[in-house]
């Protein structure tokens, strides 16, 4: 019985410590366009730590919002 309760008290005790990171909402190109102070902190982030967030979903809206904002047009996006 004891054992059974030393392992319960392991499991739960060792689950904090595997959490993930809380996930960050995903915003469309057409936000990004929008909410341009939070494109452009999102593509600092972006630049900050490429290694990491250059292929997430917001890097990559940020990316070409910013582009069609200067540009207007996504033809020639390559990622």
């Amino acid at each position: 019985m004891k054992k059974i309760i030393g392992i319960v008290a392991l499991t739960i005790t060792l689950t904090g410590c595997f959490d993930e990171k809380p996930k960050e909402e995903t915003h469309s190109v057409e936000w990004f366009q929008k909410n341009k102070v939070e494109m452009n902190n999102t593509l600092k982030r972006c630049r900050d730590n490429p290694g990491e967030l250059k292929n997430t979903p917001n890097c990559m809206n940020a990316k070409q919002a910013k582009h069609l904002v200067l540009f207007g047009t996504s033809d020639d996006l390559h990622f």
